[in-house]
C-alpha cells in the first residue's frame, strides 16, 4: 500500500498527459494503456512475492525493490526534459483535505485490527465524519482536491467516481486470497501467487480488447462490469471456503472467479476513466486527471482496511485454523458483493452521461 501511494503520483500524471498528447478518440486506447501498465505489475507482483516466500525471504521481497527504484529515477531523469522557469506553476496544495482523507482510512485501519465490534464501529464512525468534513471542506474551499460538484450526489463526476470507488472497493478481497489458497487449498506460496495474480490478468485482458469499442459497445462496457464483478465474488463466496485440498473441481470454479472480478472491473474502466475526462469543467482538467488516481487509491485503501475487518470479525484470528479461515473467505466474499450489486445502479447512470468537453 505504501509503495501504491509513492508511485500514485506517477500514475495522476500520466492521466493528466493523456488529455494533452492524444486526441480525444484516443483517450480510451491510452487510458487502457497507463492501466494495463498498473495490471502488469499486479500481475507479476504477487508472483514474484511467491517465489520469496518459498524461500522464507520476504525481508528481500523488499530489498529486491530498491534496484528497481534505482532504475527508475535514473531512467526518468535521463529522458525527462530540464526544468522551464518559465512554465513554473505556483498552484497550492489542498493540504486540509488531504488530511482530512488520510485521517479517514487510518480511522478505518486503527478500528479494522480489533476483534471487538465496537471497535469497528468506532473507527467507521469516526471515518464517516471526517468525510463529512472532507466534503464540507472541499465545498468551501477555493483550493480543491477534486473537480467542482464532484462530491455532489447526483452530478456526472460523482456517480462516475462513485463507479470507479465501488469496483475498487470489491476487488481488495483479493488481499487475503494468497492466505486463503495456502490454508484451504494447500497451495505452495508461488503457486498461490500465480492463481491470485488471474484477478489482475483478467483486468489487462478485457481492458485492452474493450479500449476500441464506441457508443452502445461503451454503455454495455460500464453496464456489464458490475454485473461481471459480482458473478465472480458470488463464486469466490462459495468455493474458496471449501477446502479443496488441491481439487481443481473447486480450484477451477474458485479460478474462474478471480478472473471474472478483474475481468469484469477492466471491461468498463477506460471508459469511466475518459467519460470523467469528458464531463470535468475545461478549467477543472488537470484536476479531474490526477483524481482519478486519488479515487483510486482512496478506495483501495478503504476496501483493505474493511476487508480486514470483516475478517477478523468472521473468525480469521478465533477461532483461526481450517473453521475460522472458511467462515472468513465466505463472509468477506459476501460482504464485498454488496459493492458491484451497488455499482450496477451507479453504472446504469454513468452509461447514459454525455459529455459536454469536446
Amino acid at each position: 500500500m505504501f509503495v501504491d501511494k509513492i508511485f500514485g503520483p506517477g500514475f495522476a500524471l500520466c492521466y493528466s498527459m493523456i488529455q494533452l498528447v492524444f486526441a480525444q478518440h484516443l483517450w480510451p486506447r491510452a487510458m487502457a494503456l497507463v492501466s494495463a501498465m498498473w495490471g502488469v505489475a499486479t500481475l507479476v507482483g504477487p508472483a514474484v512475492g511467491g517465489v520469496f516466500a518459498e524461500m522464507e525471504a520476504w525481508r528481500a521481497a523488499f530489498g529486491s525493490l530498491v534496484p528497481v527504484t534505482l532504475a527508475y529515477l535514473l531512467l526518468t531523469w535521463s529522458i525527462l526534459p530540464d526544468r522551464d522557469p518559465a512554465l513554473e506553476q505556483t498552484g497550492k496544495l489542498p493540504i486540509v483535505q488531504l488530511f482530512l482523507l488520510a485521517a479517514a482510512v487510518l480511522a478505518i485501519c486503527a478500528g479494522s485490527v480489533s476483534s471487538q465490534p465496537v471497535w469497528n464501529g468506532a473507527g467507521i464512525a469516526v471515518a464517516g465524519l471526517l468525510v463529512y468534513l472532507l466534503i464540507r471542506c472541499e465545498s468551501a474551499s477555493e483550493i480543491r482536491l477534486l473537480p467542482r460538484d464532484a462530491l455532489r450526489p447526483g452530478a456526472p463526476l460523482f456517480t462516475l467516481y462513485a463507479t470507479i470507488g465501488l469496483l475498487i472497493i470489491g476487488m481488495t478481497g483479493e488481499i487475503f486470497v494468497p492466505y486463503f489458497l495456502q490454508t484451504l487449498h494447500g497451495q505452495t506460496p508461488l503457486i498461490s501467487g500465480y492463481l491470485a495474480a488471474l484477478m489482475a490478468a483478467g483486468w489487462t485482458f478485457s481492458e485492452v480488447i474493450s479500449s476500441g469499442w464506441r457508443e452502445n459497445g461503451m454503455r454495455r462496457a460500464i453496464i456489464s462490469g458490475p454485473l461481471i464483478v459480482l458473478i465472480g465474488l458470488l463464486l469466490l463466496m462459495f468455493t474458496t471456503p471449501l477446502n479443496s485440498a488441491g481439487d481443481w473441481l473447486i480450484l477451477g470454479p474458485l479460478c474462474l472467479g478471480l478472473t471474472l472480478v478483474g475481468f469484469g472491473i477492466g471491461l468498463g474502466w477506460p471508459h469511466l476513466l475518459t467519460r470523467v475526462l469528458e464531463v470535468a469543467p475545461p478549467q477543472d482538467q488537470d484536476a479531474a486527471a490526477s483524481s482519478i488516481t486519488t479515487v483510486q487509491l482512496f478506495a483501495t485503501a478503504v476496501g483493505a482496511a474493511l476487508a480486514g475487518m470483516i475478517a477478523n470479525l468472521a473468525g480469521l484470528n478465533d477461532p483461526a485454523g481450517l473453521e475460522g479461515t472458511a467462515n472468513a473467505a465466505r463472509w468477506l466474499f459476501a460482504a464485498f458483493a454488496l459493492a458491484p450489486l451497488l455499482a450496477i445502479l451507479t453504472a446504469l447512470r454513468a452509461a447514459t452521461i454525455t459529455a459536454h468537453n469536446t
